[in-house]
């Protein structure tokens, strides 16, 4: 499993990341929420972008309302050898996660 700066473009980040590495992991800096589940005979792997908690109304440079930025954040459970992860969308400043409405 790795961990990693994202690279890539809208929409194919996760993807490009399973290709570039081979194994699963995750991604922040790509400023975008996603996923990318792969099967093949080497067994199950899994991408997640992990989305950003900046502004994303323009008042941070480079993020300009036209962006396909992404509030949210990834919850990361784990044991000797096995992990999950849950993407948490935040919008207009609320998350929900596990029933529970959380206000940022």
């Amino acid at each position: 499993t790795k961990l990693a700066s994202g690279m890539g473009a809208s929409g194919r980040t996760a993807f490009k990341e399973w290709i570039s590495f081979g194994m699963s992991g995750m991604s922040g800096h790509s400023h975008r929420l996603g996923d990318f589940f792969h099967r093949d005979r080497n067994g199950s792997h899994r991408w997640f972008e992990t989305g950003c908690t900046c502004e994303v109304t323009g008042k941070v440079p480079g993020s300009g309302s036209d962006q396909d930025w992404h509030q949210g954040c990834a919850v990361l459970t784990y044991t000797d050898d096995w992990f999950n992860v849950e993407l948490v969308y935040i919008q207009d400043g609320r998350a929900l996660w596990r029933d529970t409405v959380i206000e940022v």
